[in-house]
């Protein structure tokens, strides 16, 4: 083998190699699961991640701490969410989502109805404005098909799938990962 051909080999073929063997694994690692992924923080702010692998946030919390959180979870690489829900317009639940809005792309937004004159609430709409954003209001009492098989009650707070239901009350910090028959994890109280 002549020297061009080991120095090609050395210095582009396998380094591609290798670059491909690292995405094939990061796709592989974050793949559904078909569980349910319900993750709950300190300020009350919830990410589901559904047996299908729809990503919902509801609240994003008085900071930017929610960033770190999802970064935790997500991939690098994926900066999407399918859905935001926003439960109350104040700032305490909407700051949260500003800088989520600013980092990830959202599919699709849930508001309250009613007023929204908070200072988050405001750089939050100007936001969706921005990015031509079409917005849906949820009232209390609503139910959300999250996918074919997973149910968020809002007036319960809770979440179905399959054969489980998963309180979401208080705020608790901690994931719980469900099978559809079974709850693996639950939330302690801090």
């Amino acid at each position: 083998m002549d020297t061009s051909t080991k120095n090609l080999i050395k210095y582009l073929i396998l380094p591609l190699a290798l670059l491909l063997i690292a995405i094939s694994f990061g796709l592989y690692q974050t793949r559904p699961d078909w569980k349910l992924h319900v993750n709950s923080y300190e300020s009350g702010e919830i990410f589901v991640q559904t047996y299908q692998g729809n990503k919902i946030l509801i609240n994003g919390g008085p900071g930017d701490k929610i960033l770190s959180e999802l970064g935790r979870i997500l991939p690098f690489y994926d900066h999407q969410i399918d859905l935001l829900i926003l439960t109350q317009a104040d700032d305490f639940h909407a700051t949260g989502l500003v800088y989520v809005l600013k980092r990830y792309e959202v599919q699709q937004v849930l508001l309250p109805a009613g007023e929204m004159n908070s200072s988050a609430m405001k750089e939050l709409l100007d936001l969706i404005n921005q990015k031509q954003m079409v917005i849906a209001y949820l009232n209390t009492n609503q139910r959300i098909m999250l996918d074919s098989g997973t149910l968020l009650d809002l007036q319960a707070r809770q979440i179905s799938f399959g054969q489980t239901q998963i309180k979401l009350s208080g705020y608790q910090t901690g994931e719980i990962i469900s099978d559809g028959n079974e709850v693996y994890k639950k939330i302690e109280q801090k």
